[in-house]
């Protein structure tokens, strides 16, 4: 809990894309790496963290995003100096070396940016009437700091020691036999698929699967791209040798998904006792690789657990926090075969709904009621002795709808509309699941939430006077 009066300064999933200009799927993915830090508060359904030590994370691991977060700020600790000052090449390549604590970029590597535009040619030339004179190529600092401040390919940086995450994982196919060669040899994609292939005597994953691996973690992000400045040049993304049978070794084996037969034996027994994925759902078989779309996971849903599945418009709630994954494939996004609305892998809809609760309806009675009480004093978690109506937990109700249950709830006046909006701006109370505009169906005219986090909010603990304050002890203002 955040501490009342606190000047720490707090940011969410949505924030961190926001600053940093990256999509809010990557913001979050984030979050999951064990260095990441830990979060301070929860508001709703989302995490709260330090913003400075999400910075400070963004800097060590992934500094040419956190460049780009730096607004309107001097993030490499360059020199201050006028705009139209003169800087020689030379003199770029020592700021370029200092501001990413490495030697200077030789004046070779930065004449290959010019001719790229990565690098803006020189303001001053030798001869060229102007004053003062000059007998070499330069730069105006302002046209250099534009350079140095440029966003980046970001590479995520290792300590000494540190292996990169492809070959941290266990080395599930180390019997593989892959052609020898030297570490730093670089390979194209294709090359690496089809020494996947060889070494595994079945095809490997198309290119546009492995784009999506290099999105979520799971295939390293190549070495080498073009214009990246180093040498030799290259013409396309390329990995070391190392790097790619890093992964190579480490990805396991493609299975086809579905359950049948002996696989159902006791399936239901298991996922009671592992607390895990649900074995006891009978799902369709299939490739990992198949493309379902949002209607045939609610369909497959539909059929495995004998009941209605999620709306579509809740499960795009879902989506937004965290509780569905992200599709793997979206209209626009350059892979084969192209799509035209967004789509799952089998896989990861299968994993979705292997790990998804049964939905209950919301609202206690009867033997519910007894000993609930003592029950939310012991675990001092949310309110169970609290009578609340009946109904779906996708039953939409309005902040009034709200505060009336509250207010019969407790047996005494809710806070009033205009509190309630103030505690969902500093988390206290969740944000609307619902509002106007936001093209669900079906269309609301009022913010609105789902009763399942409208009930999780009223049966929160009781609000007390901090211990220690002036009326706690019963003191008067003088």
């Amino acid at each position: 809990m955040i501490p009342e009066g606190s000047e720490q300064k707090h940011t969410n999933v949505t924030l961190i894309s926001e600053r940093y200009d990256v999509h809010r799927d990557t913001a979050y993915k984030w979050t999951g790496e064990e260095s990441f830090p830990d979060p301070v508060d929860r508001a709703g359904k989302a995490d709260v963290y330090d913003e400075d030590e999400v910075d400070e994370w963004l800097r060590k691991n992934f500094p040419g995003v956190w460049i780009k977060g730096q607004k309107g700020r001097n993030p490499l600790g360059l020199p201050a100096g006028d705009a139209r000052d003169l800087l020689t090449l030379q003199r770029i390549g020592e700021l370029e070396g200092r501001a990413f604590h490495r030697d200077a970029t030789d004046v070779r590597t930065l004449r290959t940016y010019i001719s790229k535009g990565t690098l803006a040619r020189p303001d001053r030339k030798a001869g060229d009437g102007q004053k003062p004179e000059v007998n070499e190529d330069r730069w105006f600092r302002s046209t250099a700091y534009a350079y140095l401040n440029r966003p980046r390919r970001t590479r995520r940086q290792t300590t000494v020691g540190e292996q990169p995450a492809s070959e941290q994982q266990p080395q599930a196919a180390g019997d593989l036999e892959l052609p020898g060669g030297d570490d730093q040899d670089l390979l194209t994609l294709e090359q690496i698929r089809a020494i996947d292939t060889a070494a595994r005597g079945r095809p490997a994953p198309q290119p546009a699967t492995l784009k999506i691996y290099q999105r979520d973690g799971r295939m390293p992000r190549p070495d080498r791209v073009p214009g990246d400045g180093e040498e030799p040049a290259v013409d396309e993304p390329m990995w070391y040798r190392s790097t790619a049978y890093g992964f190579i070794r480490s990805r396991p084996a493609t299975r086809r998904t579905g359950t049948s037969g002996a696989e159902q034996a006791g399936s239901e027994r298991k996922a009671q006792a592992t607390g895990g994925l649900r074995d006891d759902l009978e799902l369709p078989g299939g490739d990992e690789e198949d493309l379902l779309t949002l209607e045939q996971i609610r369909a497959i849903d539909t059929a495995a657990r004998g009941r209605p599945a999620p709306k579509a418009s809740t499960l795009q709630v879902y989506q937004s926090d965290g509780r569905m994954p992200r599709p793997d494939r979206v209209p626009g996004d350059g892979e084969e075969p192209a799509v035209d609305e967004p789509m799952w892998y089998r896989s990861t809809a299968y994993g979705f709904i292997r790990s998804r609760p049964a939905t209950r309806r919301t609202g206690t009675s009867g033997a519910e009621q007894a000993g609930s009480e003592r029950k939310a004093q012991a675990t001092g978690g949310l309110r169970d002795d609290l009578e609340l109506p009946g109904g779906d937990e996708e039953d939409l109700l309005t902040l009034e709808q709200i505060r009336a249950i509250d207010t019969a709830a407790r047996g005494r006046p809710a806070p009033k509309a205009s509190t309630l909006q103030v505690y969902q701006s500093d988390g206290r109370m969740p944000r609307p699941d619902r509002v106007p505009g936001d093209g669900e169906e079906p269309a609301v005219d009022e913010p609105m939430w789902y009763r399942s986090t409208a009930y999780r909010f009223v049966r929160r603990p009781a609000t007390g006077r901090p211990r220690g304050s002036k009326v706690a002890r019963g003191e008067s203002r003088g």
